[in-house]
């Protein structure tokens, strides 16, 4: 299989999660409670309004490159390497400590992505990727400190 050919099957993997993790952290932003709401809803919000765009751009990179993006839950349940954990009754503390485990696993897909597009030799692959990573580091991070 070429390198070509493997970027685009890791970029679907990538749109599954992504799509994943921001469906997830709605979740969070919907049904969080406590004396954090405010500052969690807030940060969620912009969390998955960033993970949307990037579902977006990623599936626009995948039709660059001559490939069919896959867009059905059906598609995503077989894709995402995310575990899907519906968060019913956990505690906030407990939300954000799932929301980091799904942003750690998003991290790993996103670095194999970016290692193949660099394999790959696809410039505009690697320059999303890389933005992708800071992301999610970040994304990372302030879950964390939230905790």
């Amino acid at each position: 299989m070429s390198h070509h050919k493997e970027l685009v099957e890791v970029l679907k993997t990538l749109v599954a999660d992504l799509y994943h993790v921001q469906l997830k952290t709605q979740n969070v932003h919907w049904n969080v409670t406590g004396p954090q709401f405010q500052s969690i809803h807030l940060m969620t919000e912009t969390q998955y309004t960033e993970a949307f765009n990037s579902v977006d751009e990623v599936a626009e990179l995948i039709r660059t490159l001559g490939e069919r993006a896959p867009g059905s839950f059906s598609e995503y349940a077989e894709l995402t390497s995310i575990d899907d954990n519906q968060m019913f009754g956990f505690k906030a503390e407990d939300m954000l400590k799932e929301l980091i485990n799904s942003n750690k696993a998003l991290l790993l897909t996103t670095e194999k992505a970016f290692e193949m597009a660099q394999k790959a030799e696809h410039e505009p692959s690697v320059g999303l990727l890389s933005a992708e990573l800071s992301r999610l580091e970040k994304n990372i991070w302030m879950l964390n400190s939230s905790l």
